[in-house]
C-alpha cells in the first residue's frame, strides 16, 4: 500500500491496482457515471487493441477494489478518518455526506439564540426549506442476490440504514395512499405499469429545497409507488438531527394528500419526532401545482404562501437527470453495492453544489435586486388607481388561504362568488341522493354493496331531516312537516326553488332564495366546466404516457382499463355541467347566454382539444379549442354586477401583484442570510481542520497532518472567494427601475 498499490485481496494477493488507476476511474465514474465494466474494457483495449481477449480479465477484482476505494476516499474526504466528530458536535455522527453550507444549521453556521429571537415576520430568513420526490429509474432488478453483500457506508451516507429501514417497513401495512387529486392519476398509472421485474422500483429522497443537497439518511428504497410510509421514514431520518430548527417547510408534489394525516402518523410511528413535525408547513412545487385541482393551487402554491421567498421546490427534479445515467449499471448490482454506488454519486452531486454555492447565491441575489425595484414601482402605480378606503379594506383581508368547515377554500388570490349556505346544503343533499341512486342502479347486490346503500340512506335521512327543519323555520309551509321514511330517500324531491313552479315560488315568497340558488348553480356549472377541462388534460397526459412507456399485453390491458376510468370522469364532469344548466333554465336563466352554452356529448371528446402533453403536430393550428376551454367569468350580468366583477378582478390582481413583490423582498432577505451562513460554514470548516492539523495524534501519522492542512487551504480559499463574490453582489447599483 505504501508503494501506492492496492491488492485485489488481503490473503496472498496476485494482482494489484495502482492508486492512480483507482483515482482516475473514480473521477470518470463520478463525472460521467461510467460503469466499472466499461472502464475495465477500455483498459483491455488500451493494453492490446488488436487482441483484447488476450489481456487477463480482472473485472471482478476491479469491482471489489474500486468499491473499497470509494469507501476509503469518502472516509478521508469527510474527515471521519481524522475522527472529525470530536470537533463537529453539531449534526449527525459518522456521516460522510457533504452538508449544505447555506441552509440554517443550528450551532454550525447560525446560533440557536439568533433563531429564537427572530420574529414571525423573519420566519423566511431562518426556515429550513426541504423537498421530497420519488425517482422510478433507480430500480434494482429481481435477480439472485448475495445476502452477505451489505453497504460499507451502513447508513452513514445518503441512504438510511437498510437493516433498520426494512425492519421498520415490515411492521407497516400496505395501504393505497395515492390520494384523490386529479394530479395523482399519473401516480396510479405508474403503479400499474412501471415496476415490472423490479424488486426495488426506485427511491424517494429528501433534499434541501433551495440548494439541492441530499440530506444524510434522507433516501430510502421503494418497492411499489410512493407510499406514505416510505416517505415518512425518509423524512424522519433526514430530520432526526434537526431538533433545534424552529421553522421547516417541505416541498412535495403530492403535499395536498400527503399532509392530511402527517402529524397524526408521526405521533403514532415516530413520537420522538412528533414535536418537530408540528413545526412543518408545506407546499407543492411551482411546476407541479399547475396540474393539481384549483383547491390545491389556492392552498399549496409557493406563489401565494408567505415566508417562502421565491423558492420553487423543483430543484430536486434536476438531480434525477444526472443520477439516471447510472441506473443502467446500479439496477444490476447487489443491494449493498447499489447503495454504496448511489451514495457516492449523490455525495458528489452535493460536492459540486458545494463548490458553486457562492456564485449561485451571488447570481440569484443580482437577479432579485434587478427585478425588485420594477416590481415595487409597478405595484405602487397600480395601487394608486384605487381609493384609499378600498385599499385599506383589501389590506384588512386575511392573505393566507384556508378551508372552512364545509371544505370550501377561501383565497384572496381567487375571485369570490357569494354562496347562500342554506341553498348550498340543499344542492349537496341532491348530490348525495344521486350518489345513492348510482349505488342502487349497480347490478352487484352482494351484502357489502347493500350495506353501503343502507348506511348512505341512514346518513341522508338525518341530513335531510335537519335541513327540512331549517326550511320550515325560514319558509313556513304545511308540506314541510310531512314525516319521512328511510326507504328510497334518494327519490324525495327537496323543496328548493328549482324543484318548484314559478307560481309556487311566488306563493312561498322564495324570490331571494331563487336568486341565491341560481348563483349557486351558476357556480356549479363553472365547476363542471373546470372539472371537464382537467379531466381532458389528465386523460391526454395518460394517453401519451401509455404510448411512450407501456409495453406488453398485460400492462396495456391494465392501462386501457385505467384510461376507461379517466374517460368516465370526463363524462361525469360533462353530465355535471349539463345538469347544472338544466336547473339554471328552470330558474329563469337566459338560454342564449354566451358563456354557459348548451353542451352535447361530442363536446366532451378529447379530440376536440389540442393535447398539450405532446408537441404541436400538423393540423393543430387549424383545430379550434372547445368553447368552454377559456370560460373565465359568469355571463348574463347587469351593469352593476359587471362593475362589481371588475372590482373583484382588480382586487385579485392587486393581491397577486402584492404576493409577487413580497416574495421578491423575502427572497432578498433570505439570500442575505444565506450569504452569512455560507461564509460562517467555510470558516468553521477551516478552523476545525486547522485544529485537526495541530493535533499530535495526526502529526504522528504520516500524511494525516498534511492532508488536514490541505483542507484548511481549501476552505480558506472557499471563504475568501465567497466574501469577494458577496461583497460585489451587494454593491449598490445606479440603474433606474424600469417604467414598464
Amino acid at each position: 500500500m505504501r508503494a501506492q498499490l492496492f491488492p485485489s485481496t488481503i490473503a496472498l494477493p496476485q494482482t494489484a491496482f495502482t492508486f492512480d488507476l483507482l483515482s482516475d476511474f473514480h473521477t470518470h465514474t463520478l463525472t460521467s457515471k461510467k460503469s466499472p465494466y466499461d472502464y475495465h474494457e477500455a483498459l483491455r483495449q488500451l493494453t492490446n487493441s488488436a487482441f483484447p481477449q488476450d489481456v487477463p480479465d480482472q473485472y471482478h477484482e476491479f469491482c471489489r477494489v474500486s468499491r473499497v476505494w470509494r469507501y476509503l476516499s469518502s472516509q478521508r474526504q469527510s474527515g471521519q478518518a481524522h475522527e472529525i466528530d470530536r470537533l463537529l458536535k453539531e449534526g449527525r455522527f459518522h456521516t460522510i455526506v457533504v452538508r449544505c453550507p447555506a441552509c440554517p444549521d443550528v450551532g454550525f453556521n447560525v446560533e440557536k439564540a439568533e433563531i429564537e429571537l427572530a420574529g414571525e415576520d423573519e420566519k423566511h430568513k431562518y426556515t429550513l426549506f426541504i423537498s421530497a420526490d420519488g425517482n422510478y429509474r433507480l430500480q434494482r432488478k429481481a435477480k439472485n442476490d448475495d445476502p452477505d453483500d451489505v453497504a460499507l457506508n451502513d447508513g452513514h451516507g445518503c441512504f438510511a440504514r437498510a437493516q433498520d429501514y426494512q425492519k421498520w417497513l415490515s411492521s407497516q401495512d400496505e395501504v393505497d395512499d395515492t390520494g384523490i387529486c386529479a394530479h395523482l392519476c399519473a401516480v396510479r398509472l405508474q403503479n400499474i405499469v412501471k415496476f415490472r421485474n423490479a424488486v426495488i422500483s426506485g427511491v424517494v429522497a429528501i433534499q434541501c429545497a433551495r440548494h439541492g443537497f441530499f440530506m444524510s439518511q434522507g433516501v430510502v428504497d421503494l418497492s411499489k409507488g410512493e407510499a406514505y410510509a416510505r416517505t415518512d421514514y425518509a423524512l424522519y431520518r433526514s430530520l432526526s438531527d434537526q431538533s433545534d430548527q424552529r421553522w421547516i417547510m417541505l416541498s412535495y408534489d403530492i403535499w395536498c394528500s400527503y399532509s392530511a394525516k402527517l402529524k397524526k402518523r408521526f405521533a403514532e410511528l415516530f413520537p420522538e419526532s412528533a414535536e418537530l413535525v408540528q413545526k412543518l408547513r408545506g407546499a407543492v412545487p411551482k411546476m407541479h401545482i399547475k396540474n393539481h385541482i384549483v383547491a390545491c393551487q389556492q392552498l399549496w402554491s409557493f406563489n401565494y404562501l408567505r415566508n417562502s421567498g421565491q423558492t420553487c421546490g423543483e430543484m430536486i427534479e434536476t438531480t434525477w437527470s444526472d443520477l439516471n445515467q447510472a441506473s443502467g449499471s446500479t439496477r444490476e448490482q447487489n443491494d449493498g453495492h447499489r447503495h454504496d454506488t448511489l451514495d457516492d454519486f449523490m455525495n458528489y452531486w452535493n460536492w459540486k453544489k458545494f463548490q458553486g454555492i457562492a456564485s449561485t447565491i451571488s447570481e440569484d441575489y443580482a437577479k432579485v435586486m434587478k427585478r425588485l425595484p420594477t416590481l415595487k414601482a409597478n405595484f405602487d402605480q397600480f395601487t394608486k388607481r384605487f381609493p384609499a378606503e378600498l385599499i385599506q379594506e383589501w389590506k384588512s383581508s386575511d392573505r393566507d388561504p384556508y378551508r372552512d368547515n364545509n371544505k370550501v377554500v377561501h383565497s384572496v388570490y381567487e375571485a369570490t362568488i357569494t354562496k347562500g349556505m342554506f341553498s348550498f346544503k340543499g344542492i349537496e343533499l341532491e348530490d348525495q341522493q344521486l350518489a345513492i341512486l348510482e349505488l342502487v342502479a349497480d347490478f352487484s347486490k352482494d351484502n357489502e354493496h347493500l350495506n353501503h346503500i343502507s348506511a348512505g340512506r341512514r346518513t341522508l335521512y338525518h341530513r335531510i331531516n335537519n335541513w327540512m327543519k331549517m326550511y320550515a323555520m325560514s319558509y313556513l309551509h304545511p308540506d314541510n312537516s310531512k314525516p319521512m321514511s328511510e326507504d328510497e330517500l334518494e327519490k324525495i324531491v327537496l323543496p328548493l326553488p328549482s324543484n318548484l313552479t314559478q307560481l309556487s315560488r311566488a306563493s312561498r315568497k322564495l324570490d331571494s332564495l331563487t336568486r341565491t340558488e341560481l348563483k349557486l348553480w351558476e357556480g356549479q356549472a363553472h365547476d363542471g366546466l373546470a372539472e371537464l377541462g382537467m379531466a381532458i388534460k389528465t386523460y391526454n397526459f395518460n394517453v401519451k404516457f401509455k404510448k411512450d412507456n407501456v409495453v406488453g399485453q398485460g400492462p396495456n390491458t391494465r392501462a386501457e382499463m385505467f384510461l376507461r376510468t379517466l374517460n368516465s370522469e370526463k363524462v361525469r364532469a360533462g353530465q355535471k355541467y349539463r345538469q347544472a344548466r338544466k336547473v339554471l333554465l328552470r330558474l329563469g336563466f337566459d338560454p342564449h347566454d354566451p358563456t354557459l352554452r348548451p353542451m352535447d356529448e361530442k363536446d366532451e371528446a378529447t379530440e376536440q382539444s389540442k393535447n398539450t402533453s405532446i408537441p404541436s403536430k400538423l393540423g393543430d393550428s387549424k383545430k379550434s379549442e372547445p368553447w368552454f376551454w377559456n370560460v373565465s367569468h359568469p355571463g348574463g350580468l347587469t351593469e352593476q354586477e359587471k362593475k362589481k366583477w371588475s372590482v373583484e378582478m382588480d382586487r385579485v390582481k392587486w393581491f397577486r401583484d402584492k404576493a409577487v413583490r413580497d416574495c421578491a423582498e423575502e427572497e432578498k432577505e433570505i439570500l442575505e442570510e444565506e450569504m452569512k451562513r455560507v461564509v460562517a460554514s467555510f470558516r468553521k470548516y477551516a478552523d476545525v481542520w486547522s485544529h485537526l492539523a495541530e493535533e499530535q495524534r495526526n502529526k504522528d501519522v504520516p500524511g494525516k497532518a498534511s492532508y488536514a492542512l490541505h483542507k484548511v487551504a481549501l476552505y480558506t480559499r472557499f471563504c475568501d472567494d465567497a466574501e469577494r463574490l458577496f461583497h460585489n453582489a451587494r454593491k449598490p447599483t445606479t440603474s433606474e427601475p424600469s417604467s414598464s
